[in-house]
């Protein structure tokens, strides 16, 4: 990847199609003026952002997440990442906020709740930590009562 952009490669299998290239997973749009990728859509966002940590650059992951949080607020999984690489980074506060997002995001999502304890113990804040288990047991509780009165309900 030269300058976080994914580019086609000069493979057999690639072929233009218009504006478009089939490459080998997915159909990737190519701005014919720059001759860049234009990422369509969030996901294939949140995949470069994955690709680009994977690839060892993660100030550059940590910068597509933080826009594509800013273009899609209610985005969890965006989020979740964050999360977890300000923490990889000592960015303590701001993992916090980030898996607090993602809580407020995923409220009936115990894992997150789980996710947010686990930054908080690094952060070396126990009792935020202590409260976000306490909100995943209560996830956990709510999920197993909505299955149960759902079971109740089937004839």
């Amino acid at each position: 990847m030269k300058g976080g952009i994914f580019r086609p490669r000069d493979r057999p299998g690639v072929k233009p199609l218009g504006t478009v290239f089939r490459n080998d997973p997915f159909l990737v749009l190519i701005d014919r003026e720059r001759g860049e990728q234009v990422l369509t859509t969030k996901e294939e966002r949140y995949d470069h952002a994955i690709a680009l940590q994977q690839g060892g650059d993660l100030e550059s992951a940590i910068r597509e997440l933080e826009s594509l949080a800013r273009d899609f607020p209610d985005y969890a999984l965006a989020y979740a990442a964050l999360s977890v690489f300000y923490s990889r980074l000592g960015r303590h506060e701001e993992a916090i906020q980030a898996a607090e997002r993602v809580c407020e995001l995923e409220p009936e999502d115990p894992f997150s709740f789980v996710a947010l304890s686990l930054i908080c113990q690094k952060a070396g804040q126990l009792a935020r930590a202590e409260m976000a288990l306490m909100e995943a047991r209560r996830a956990q509780f709510e999920a197993w009562r909505r299955a149960q009165k759902a079971s109740e309900n089937e004839p």
